[in-house]
């Protein structure tokens, strides 16, 4: 069946199902955590990942859906200490066919100094609607292994710059382990994409129209 691809989207706002849409797959990423900075002990760990849930159920067209997407937290500047976890969880919220879409991805944590991992963000699903949404927790690296900053699930890969900041979507910020002067690298934004299924035609040309991948 033809698709029509909204998104990715970094900042919040509302989305609307378009014509024809039979159903929709709706990708979350939270928001990374900051990246410590330790220029003594060398062990500042790097921020966690945002987690990543989707869900894909049947729509209508019209139907609205409301994102809330949360900027990275900061990396440590000036000195030594953890990195800062994401402000906030990034949601997105709607009512489909079957029931409520309520999907929400914790923040993602800021990297400790100590060299261990933070504890690991969540996703998780409220709404009613189905079939249930699916949820992979955030990565998180201890800074006595590396001082990477882990991609999210699901997104991009590992920033592997000390002090780098984290990959979009939801990559943590990588730690500053280094006796030198720098600085921890701040997470990456939450990113929400949704691709409508819609009935009749066939996919042959595929376009981008203000931030939207058209498929015709």
């Amino acid at each position: 069946m033809p698709t029509v691809v909204h998104g990715p989207f970094n900042t919040s706002g509302t989305d609307t199902a378009p014509a024809n849409t039979t159903a929709v797959t709706i990708q979350l990423w939270g928001a990374g955590g900051g990246g410590a900075r330790d220029t003594a002990g060398n062990v500042g760990s790097s921020g966690g990942s945002g987690p990543y849930i989707t869900q894909t159920v049947a729509c209508t067209p019209g139907t609205v859906f409301t994102h809330t997407i949360v900027v990275g937290g900061l990396g440590r500047t000036g000195t030594d200490g953890p990195g800062a976890p994401a402000l906030a969880a990034t949601t997105c919220t709607g009512t489909v066919t079957s029931g409520t879409i309520a999907l929400s991805c914790a923040a993602g944590p800021g990297g400790p100094i100590l060299g261990t991992a933070p504890t690991a963000a969540v996703a998780t699903s409220t709404g009613t609607a189905t079939p249930a949404a699916v949820a992979t927790i955030g990565n998180v690296y201890a800074g006595t292994v590396n001082s990477n900053g882990p991609g999210a699930p699901n997104g991009g890969g590992d920033q592997t710059t000390a002090g780098g900041v984290g990959t979009t979507p939801g990559g943590g910020g990588a730690a500053w382990q280094n006796t030198s002067a720098g600085n921890g690298g701040n997470g990456a934004p939450g990113q929400v994409t949704y691709t409508y299924t819609t009935s009749g035609g066939t996919t042959a040309l595929m376009y981008y129209q203000s931030n939207r991948l058209i498929a015709i």
